[in-house]
């Protein structure tokens, strides 16, 4: 895993089971209505995490650095599908997360969302109730108590778009970033996830990006256009994360 400056933006950086949370929440702290004792993590993450080649490492070191007050956002996108944007965001989560820091992993990839079924976690309900104001933001997050990561995903075919959820995700997110060391958001691949869930008509997050691209197949062309599409939302920090990187 690397991670280099993007040319057009220029930036500084078994199945567990589910079960209700009992007992009167802190208070002013955040309380997910639902948890598990821990994710099943995918075998590639647990491989990469202690890979020094890989560089998981120092990036959530150099990321942790970043965090100057509570409420780091980053959203990771792909240049194209395929490329491992999912798996860098898990790889990002658990590395923050075993640093210390208390982590939000949201999946924004209204396309395929996959993080549930990656963390072998199933769902009745996910953040696009909270997004249509259905639930509240708490009912649909799931706690790992021993890994220290809050998901909150999305649902198989939810009936919500990038679109939809440009009317109210900014501000669903907004309450995380209040609650939350660092906000990691899996936008699935091109820029239009991001937009959607990092704007809105009169607010725009403070929310980096990380851009993947596949090293064996780089698009400068295309990769230029989605960091020149965010930045016209006013989304200037932008770096490449290289994967599938030879060695």
């Amino acid at each position: 895993l690397e991670i280099t400056e993007s040319p057009a933006a220029k930036t500084s950086v078994s199945e567990p089971e589910v079960s209700a949370e009992s007992e009167t929440p802190p208070a002013e702290t955040f309380q997910p209505a639902w948890e598990v004792d821990n994710f099943h993590w995918p075998e590639v993450v647990g491989q990469l995490q202690t890979d020094p080649i890989a560089g998981i490492q120092a990036a959530c070191q150099s990321l942790q650095e970043t965090v100057g007050q509570a409420g780091r956002m980053l959203a990771i996108t792909g240049v194209n599908e395929g490329v491992g944007a999912t798996t860098v965001s898990l790889l990002l989560a658990r590395g923050l997360a075993k640093l210390g820091l208390n982590v939000a992993l949201v999946d924004a990839d209204f396309e395929q969302p996959r993080l549930a079924e990656s963390l072998g976690v199933r769902i009745q309900d996910g953040w696009e109730a909270a997004i249509d104001g259905r639930l509240p933001l708490e009912e649909v997050c799931v706690a790992s108590l021993s890994d220290g990561v809050t998901l909150v995903p999305l649902v198989q075919n939810a009936e919500v778009s990038a679109t939809k959820a440009s009317l109210s995700a900014a501000g669903v997110l907004e309450q995380l970033k209040n609650m939350f060391d660092f906000v990691l958001i899996d936008a699935g691949s091109g820029s239009e996830n991001v937009t959607a869930v990092a704007t809105s008509s009169d607010e725009v997050l403070d929310v980096a990006v990380l851009l993947a691209v596949d090293e064996r197949k780089f698009d400068s062309t295309l990769t230029d256009e989605i960091a020149a599409h965010l930045k016209q939302f006013s989304i200037e920090s932008v770096q490449l994360v290289e994967t599938f990187v030879a060695v």
